[in-house]
């Protein structure tokens, strides 16, 4: 009766990313099992699955992802297993 199947709620909601909005800034880390898009300003690092940084988007700090796709500005170092760099 309680008991939780693999695509409940939870499993549905990992796959939402969680956003940075432009016009918002942050310091401190951000550390998720999930997607994190970033188009605000991020004073800190962050440790995802997948990193968009959008246009208006910039990181000051470390990044650790398995994928990472960067329309904006990453002012440290990025380790990931693929980056894409647009122009």
């Amino acid at each position: 009766m309680f008991s939780k199947d693999k695509d409940g709620p939870e499993r549905r909601a990992s796959a939402v990313p969680s956003i940075l909005s432009n016009g918002m800034q942050i310091t401190g880390d951000i550390v998720s099992d999930g997607e994190v898009q970033i188009d605000g300003v991020l004073l800190g690092d962050v440790k995802c699955s997948k990193l968009t940084i959008g246009e208006t988007g910039r990181i000051q700090g470390s990044v650790v992802a398995d994928n990472c796709l960067v329309h904006g500005e990453v002012v440290g170092q990025i380790k990931a297993d693929s980056v894409t760099l647009s122009r």
